[in-house]
């Protein structure tokens, strides 16, 4: 891509790719969408998107992704949206995102992953909208959604959750909109939903909710 300076939006969606070699876009300086889903990538690696200071968009849903480097998207410091749902993640290191403070959306949802490491969304005071549906995630420990203070929809949805830790979502001062359908959640406690104030939709269908302790106070 040497020469395409003033590129602003890249589309390489559907085209049967598989791997993409180290700074292979370090001098696309100006680009601000970047397209790689429907392909066959299975592992994003450190200096892939090198030189990318201005990238705002980056879709790698659809893909077949099983690991993600430390370092990967360090210098996607201007990224608002990142798209890496219908993959094969079964878990994220720690640390990966820390270097996006302008993210506003991540979509993880469809994959594999079964716990999150705690902290893992913590650099991420921007953040809007977070989707995690449809993985297998049984437990959500605390601190999972520490500083997520901007949080407005968390989608956690269609996972395997039989219980909500204490005071779980008590950061997310901003939420609007939460799904917790589809899970298997038995009870509601007095903190499940604690510091909610904005909160005006809520989704429980589909759990197997045998008590409600004073949930919704």
């Amino acid at each position: 891509f040497i020469g395409l300076n003033n590129l602003e939006d890249l589309s390489l969606w559907n085209i049967h790719l598989n791997a993409i070699s180290p700074s292979s876009f370090q001098h696309l300086k100006n680009l601000i969408w970047l397209r790689l889903h429907h392909n066959l990538l299975r592992e994003i690696t450190s200096n892939m998107f090198k030189g990318l200071l201005k990238l705002e968009n980056l879709d790698l849903s659809d893909n077949m992704i099983i690991s993600i480097s430390n370092g990967s998207f360090d210098e996607l410091i201007s990224l608002s949206r990142l798209y890496l749902s219908h993959n094969q993640l079964k878990s994220l290191n720690s640390g990966i995102f820390s270097q996006l403070s302008n993210l506003e959306e991540l979509a993880l949802g469809s994959n594999e992953l079964q716990t999150l490491s705690s902290g893992i969304f913590t650099e991420l005071s921007n953040l809007k909208y977070l989707y995690l549906n449809s993985n297998g995630l049984k437990t959500l420990g605390p601190g999972t959604f520490s500083k997520l203070s901007n949080l407005e929809i968390l989608d956690l949805g269609s996972n395997e959750l039989q219980t909500l830790s204490s005071g779980i979502f008590n950061e997310l001062s901003n939420l609007i909109y939460l799904s917790l359908d589809s899970n298997r959640l038995k009870s509601l406690d007095f903190n499940s939903f604690s510091g909610l104030n904005l909160l005006n939709t809520i989704y429980l269908s589909g759990n197997i909710i045998e008590i409600i302790d004073c949930a919704f106070q």
